[in-house]
């Protein structure tokens, strides 16, 4: 739904921190002895693939550059597989090779995700608020023993690709809902947050009877989700996804009662009446965009990460505006 829009000298903070962890925790190493140990099971195409993991592939950025390392990665497994007539090589990766003492991905990710640099990379990125929903905060707490943060979503996940557990950018911070609701689902029609979003595939909410509520009709008000007519893309299966892992529109319903605030707003404060308040505090430095967040909580598209609900007022409020309320 909103993206993550990370800025260069953020992601060179992240890699600064994930190498410390690496090297903290000689991850490297760890890796090299599961791939050696499947080399003695005759598992070489896998071996050699996870012999190349360095730290560049724990910061693949795009989910195109992801997809290719799980082709290599499938490509690798099913043909070890097919040749010792087994398929627990997957498993291997994932926990560790049964009898030995020796961490699969999945290990790793836990002390990675209980870590000093797990904490600083989430307040680097500075998501406060779930990228899938925008309804939640999900704040990063570090103050002592007092410790709470977001949960990590596996946008492809590590249940079917556990060599991606740890990849940064394979990490999406999300709400508990979020990430429960998403679970084990195919990420093949959920928007990558750190490339996509509903602005990008231009998806917006939408009041669907607003006119019977303006006209004192109808008081009640439902909430869907539409593609924007200037788009030549069918976002069906998009919405149905949001619709089906994330519960959009049964939750955003429950928010109805904003969409009437914002309706209520839009006819008391319109352009006149903010005109007007600027005129009136214009020692305090109040301008139309500032009011719009302060009045109705609309915000810059670049905000949405940092605001819950952002997306949804913002859609509302521009649908609103397509309207002449006065003339109602």
């Amino acid at each position: 739904m909103i993206k993550i829009d990370l800025k260069d000298s953020q992601k060179q903070q992240i890699e600064r921190n994930l190498e410390a962890f690496i090297t903290k925790k000689n991850i490297l190493n760890k890796i090299r002895k599961i791939a050696c140990y499947l080399e003695d099971q005759n598992c070489g195409n896998t071996a050699e693939l996870l012999r190349k993991i360095d730290l560049n592939f724990f910061l693949t950025f795009g989910k195109q550059s992801l997809q290719n390392y799980i082709a290599k990665f499938e490509h690798a497994i099913s043909i070890d597989n097919s040749q010792n007539g087994g398929d627990n090589i997957k498993s291997i990766i994932a926990n560790g090779p049964e009898g030995k003492r020796l961490p699969g991905f999945l290990y790793l990710y836990k002390k990675f995700s209980d870590s000093d640099e797990a904490y600083d990379i989430l307040k680097i990125i500075n998501a406060t608020v779930c990228p899938y929903c925008n309804r939640q905060y999900t704040f990063t707490i570090r103050k002592g023993n007092l410790k709470s943060r977001p949960q990590f979503d596996h946008y492809f996940p590590k249940s079917l690709f556990p060599y991606l557990s740890i990849s940064v950018y394979n990490l999406i911070p999300s709400c508990a809902l979020c990430n429960t609701g998403k679970s084990k689902s195919s990420p093949d029609k959920i928007l990558y947050p750190y490339e996509e979003s509903f602005e990008s595939k231009e998806i917006r909410f939408k009041a669907d009877n607003i006119i019977p509520y303006i006209l004192r009709e109808d008081k009640d008000i439902s909430i869907s989700l539409e593609t924007l007519e200037s788009s030549n893309e069918n976002k069906a299966d998009i919405i149905n996804a949001y619709n089906n892992d994330f519960k959009i529109k049964a939750l955003y319903e429950l928010h109805s009662d904003e969409a009437r605030k914002i309706i209520e707003k839009k006819y008391i404060f319109n352009d006149e009446a903010l005109e007007s308040i600027c005129r009136s505090y214009s020692d305090a430095v109040y301008d139309k965009k500032y009011l719009k967040e302060l009045i109705f909580g609309k915000y810059e598209v670049e905000d949405f990460i940092n605001h819950p609900l952002s997306k949804f007022t913002s859609d509302i409020f521009e649908q609103i505006s397509e309207l002449d309320l006065h003339k109602k």
